[in-house]
This record gives C-alpha cells, structure tokens and sequence, in this order.
C-alpha cells in the first residue's frame, strides 16, 4: 500500500491512498475520470532517484466539457484530472513512499501554475514522426 497525488483542476494537489503495489490501468482510468490516458515523465525524483509520471486525459484537449488544470512545463498544459506516480525500470506504475508523496506534492505546489477555468484550451497538435523501414530479410 502506498500514494498517488491527485490533481483536479483548481484545487491543490491531494495525497490519495493507493491499495496495491501496481497502480494498474483500470486505477489510472479511475483517477482521471477518462477512458484513455497519457502519460509525460517528470524524470527522477530527487529524494529517491525512482522516475515520476504524470498521467492524464489524452483526449482532454478534444472533450467540450473538460478543464484547463495546470500548466507543468514551458508550452505543456494539461487539462482535466491528473494523478501522478513512481514507475519501475520495467514500466510498472508503482505507488510513491509517504517521503516521495510529500515530496511530489510539494513541487507540484511550487512549481505548476493553476490555471482558471476560463483559461483558453491550446489547439490539438499532431506530431508526426518518422520510422525507418525494417531491413529484409
């Protein structure tokens, strides 16, 4: 058993108890109240040296009814409901100790502006890449 921060737009961040040793994709759909999520890494955290993540709404620039919640980089805002956790070298979403929720929450205080309600959404944006072909065999 451990924590995950919540975030909902205009409130301050929430340390949640998290029951189970994975933050599973159901516990990721349930804490950002959508269907398909998204997730940004914020790196390792300095009190532990795990990787934070940030999940959130991946369509939440595209719902009508959805929120601007904080901006968490430069040209980065994300709307609706976040939650973050730690994740292992192998990809699992793990939840955060008592020191490394603090930890997390505090930053997120410090450093992600709140926006208001009324802040304008960013336009969607697709990124493209490219993929080099497999060589035949």
């Amino acid at each position: 058993m451990g924590k995950v921060i919540t975030i909902e737009p205009g409130q301050p961040a929430q340390v949640v108890e998290h029951q189970g040793d994975l933050v599973q994709l159901a516990d990721l759909h349930r804490y950002t109240d959508c269907d398909c999520v998204d997730a940004r890494s914020l790196g390792p955290m300095p009190v532990s040296g795990r990787i934070c993540d940030v999940w959130f709404d991946d369509n939440g620039l595209l719902n009508d009814g959805s929120v601007p919640n904080r901006q968490i980089g430069e040209n980065t805002i994300v709307v609706g409901k976040m939650v973050l956790c730690a994740r292992n070298p192998e990809g699992d979403s793990l939840p955060f100790t008592d020191d490394e929720a603090e930890a997390v929450r505090a930053f997120v205080e410090r450093r992600w502006a709140k926006l208001p309600p009324d802040h304008p959404k960013p336009e969607p944006t697709w990124e493209f890449i490219s993929v080099p072909r497999p060589e035949k065999i």
